[in-house]
């Protein structure tokens, strides 16, 4: 634009000054008419500029919608939501299965997993909902007064991660409660994996437990966060390929051995039921099947993703009232076919991983991983080869969360290293850590569970079990049900107070329901976490009172 006015201007005083010279040649000076033509002139400029303008900010507008219109993620397909929410549940707790399953038995194993898959599967549902509430609520906001539901139609889909919809339910306080509530949840996770990788060692290399706890953990660290990204990746491509090529070699050679006719036959010998139900005299199995079976962590990812690609552009985004609520339904419908068949694959891996544990493992074993790789070479090195890609993957994945999660802590305190580029100290800005608060954020990740894990070796299933009872069942059983019944009602509020048009406008972007039974379901599944969180309570107390009546006998 600034080129073409400068060429239109030049060309323009070259015409007038041309004109002046001869009017003043020939003695005719006509100011009036010299004022008019000047007049006409400057409308001609002003045509041609605006003209000009018109022409390429047109073109740098269609230049823009390219470039969104190619930046805006491909649609995630359903194969890879499906691989995501599965690999994400199945990791080293798998290892932790044949301890809870060989003393309850295979049936009443199978209903416990049964029972908890089909509860989480539920809270997931809960989970999409609450996330297409949030979504709805935010597109609400856009609303003017009048209730012109178009122009709430461009909106974002919002926050997906657990820690929004805690904020947009129940406060920002609450939300740093589910932070909390996931760091312990990692903690608990990784120093479990750290404990059952030191026996491993133990049991290989005849090492002391202390270094098995040491060596192992800190090189697994090292390598996490001295590694280009792309390299640690493969290698968790790797590990992830190890783990899955050791329990399909563990079926072929449990059908190998022979031993699969009166393994069958034994599976109705064993049946304590009563260790489904909360109990002094024995573990309890239903915390850790929550956590074994989990998936919870993949589906804010796979809500974006859907929520994201599927978003409306264009002009496409207004041409009907109920276009919101359908861009919005498709995707979370999606989200939830997902969660159902990708966590229907840890389910079926650990049915047929308690059948080979109650086959190849003899009632009386105390550990079963470590009966396993005492037996035959053809057993044993599947099993190794399970135990080191569960152990490797969970323990590099959440090296690589918690470590980013610690230096977001110190980027955000007054700990951090280098405050914007001019030194601003204001508390409300972020900062960038020097090298070596960024390593030590990193490795204090590795040192706190490695240091816990120092402990002992039967801090293993306690240690999951209580990932399951509390943080796990707090975030993703109570959470998404409690927080969906909050949204739903304000929405239902919200709708009541309208009027008119604006009533019409809120209810076009009301997100759909998708909870099976609906608010009665949401109120079950909510009954039930707090049972759950109760009774583990409960009995926590029940063991640190007896423990302490032990310590003063």
């Amino acid at each position: 634009v600034g080129d073409a006015l400068k060429v239109i201007n030049e060309d323009d005083v070259v015409k007038k000054e041309k004109r002046r010279n001869n009017y003043k040649s020939q003695h005719h000076d006509d100011d009036t008419l010299l004022h008019q033509e000047d007049d006409d002139d400057n409308d001609n400029i002003m045509k041609e500029i605006n003209g000009v303008a018109n022409l390429v900010t047109k073109e740098k507008t269609q230049e823009v919608e390219e470039k969104l219109s190619s930046d805006t993620p491909p649609p995630m397909k359903m194969s890879d939501a499906v691989s995501i929410i599965a690999g994400t549940a199945i990791g080293g707790g798998f290892l932790a299965l044949p301890s809870v399953t060989n003393p309850i038995g295979y049936f009443p194993s199978v209903l416990g997993l049964v029972l908890v898959w089909s509860y989480l599967l539920l809270s997931s549902t809960a989970f999409v909902e609450a996330v297409g509430l949030v979504a709805a609520e935010q597109q609400q906001e856009q609303l003017p007064k009048g209730g012109d539901e178009e122009t709430a139609q461009g909106t974002g889909a919002g926050g997906t991660s657990v820690a929004t919809v805690i904020r947009h339910a129940f406060g920002n306080k609450w939300a740093a409660l589910g932070g909390i509530a996931f760091v312990a949840q990692m903690f608990a996770v990784v120093t479990a994996q750290v404990v059952k990788g030191a026996l491993l060692t133990t049991q290989l290399a005849g090492v002391p437990y202390f270094v098995g706890c040491v060596v192992p953990t800190f090189g697994i660290g090292l390598f996490a966060f001295l590694s280009k990204p792309e390299v640690a990746e493969r290698a968790n491509t790797i590990l992830t390929a190890m783990m899955i090529g050791g329990f399909v070699a563990l079926m072929c050679s449990t059908v190998a051995t022979g031993k699969v006719g009166p393994a069958a036959a034994s599976l109705f010998q064993r049946a304590n039921w009563s260790r489904l139900l909360p109990s002094m005299k024995a573990s309890w199995a239903m915390p850790v099947f929550i956590n074994l079976l989990c998936f919870g962590q993949a589906m804010p990812l796979v809500v974006e993703r859907m929520l994201q690609s599927s978003s409306p552009n264009g002009d496409n985004s207004s041409s009907t009232t109920s276009s919101s609520s359908r861009s919005v339904s498709s995707p979370l419908s999606r989200a939830r076919s997902a969660a159902l068949v990708g966590s229907g694959i840890p389910l079926v891996l650990s049915v047929i991983w308690a059948a080979i544990s109650t086959a190849l493992v003899a009632p009386s074993a105390t550990d079963p991983i470590k009966f396993l790789l005492g037996s035959s070479p053809a057993i044993a090195l599947p099993v190794l080869l399970l135990a080191i890609g569960a152990i490797g993957t969970t323990l590099l994945g959440s090296f690589l969360a918690m470590g980013h999660f610690a230096v977001d802590i110190i980027a955000n305190t007054k700990f951090g290293g280098v405050h914007g580029d001019h030194g601003d100290h204001d508390s409300s800005s972020t900062t960038t850590p020097t090298a070596w608060k960024k390593r030590v954020a990193e490795f204090s990740t590795v040192l706190i569970p490695c240091g816990l894990a120092c402990a002992g070796p039967e801090l293993y299933l306690p240690l999951l079990a209580f990932a399951g009872a509390y943080p796990t069942t707090i975030l993703y059983g109570l959470v998404p049900s409690l927080a969906a019944i909050v949204l739903r009602r304000r929405a239902n509020n919200s709708n009541i107070k309208a009027k008119g048009s604006e009533r019409a406008a809120l209810q076009s972007v009301t997100a759909p329901k998708l909870v099976p039974g609906g608010q009665p379901t949401l109120i079950a599944l909510t009954t039930t976490a707090i049972g759950l969180l109760s009774a583990s309570t409960i009995l926590a107390i029940r063991h640190a009172m007896r423990a302490a009546r032990l310590a003063f006998l």
